[in-house]
């Protein structure tokens, strides 16, 4: 993996978690509203968006270890 793609990669997970934290800012203005249904499907979608930005970001410790020196 070349350091522009680590760069793009990594900018990739923050893409990700900054459509986590705009979920998770949803999800305390429904709880606030008693919107109780809609605040957790927005928990549900904010874990998406981290669980994909630790994807990515173990997609590149195994590209990373592939060319680790011993």
């Amino acid at each position: 993996m070349t350091p522009e793609e680590a760069a793009s990669e990594f900018d990739a997970c923050a893409r990700e978690l900054d459509q986590a934290i705009s979920h998770y800012r949803s999800v305390a203005a429904h709880f606030r509203q008693r919107e109780i249904p809609r605040a957790c499907a927005h928990v549900c979608a904010a874990q998406g968006h981290i669980q994909a930005a630790q994807k990515r970001y173990e997609n590149w410790l195994v590209a990373h270890s592939r060319h680790s020196e011993q």
